[in-house]
């Protein structure tokens, strides 16, 4: 029984060793900035930043006032260093639309309904549209590039324009 013990414990050990140590992940940078979009903030947005070295693409989310902090594995590490495709995009629902625009929630139930009643014939009136233009949102035609540097602020200002 003893032995059994020692044996287990001397082929479990090492393995354990191993789970503290280096995760295969690329180092990280922190990385934060701004998206304003004809000199306003843009809240609710998505910027994405991609990197062909590393394993994921580094993303955020702006907040009312237009801030982002970018995450790669965990919340706000940042991205790998090196030269980036920045793509920002942001969708509004057809429901969320009617919320922003000041109606009380029965008008917003009706509006709901009514579009419910249309899907049956029209679908576009419940797809989601871009509320930035569509450039921005593709790695191709996105025009935006940031290099994320080691030992950095990497504080970085997207000034959108049409």
């Amino acid at each position: 029984m003893i032995r059994a013990l020692v044996v287990t414990l001397v082929l479990v050990t090492p393995s354990l060793v191993g789970c503290g140590g280096d995760s295969g992940r690329p180092d990280l940078e922190p990385v934060r900035g701004t998206v304003t979009f004809k000199g306003s903030p843009v809240e609710g947005a998505t910027v994405t930043f991609f990197n062909e070295k590393s394993p994921r693409s580094a993303q955020g989310r702006t907040d009312s006032s237009g801030k982002f902090q970018l995450t790669t594995f965990d919340t706000n590490d940042g991205a790998v260093v090196g030269e980036h495709v920045v793509t920002i995009s942001k969708v509004e629902a057809a429901a969320e639309g009617a919320m922003s625009s000041g109606m009380s929630p029965d008008q917003i139930m009706e509006k709901m309904k009514e579009q419910t009643d249309k899907m049956k014939g029209n679908l576009t009136e419940s797809v989601p549209k871009a509320t930035l233009p569509g450039k921005y949102a593709d790695v191709k035609t996105s025009g935006e590039k940031r290099t994320v540097v080691e030992n950095d602020a990497n504080d970085f200002k997207f000034e959108l324009t049409e």
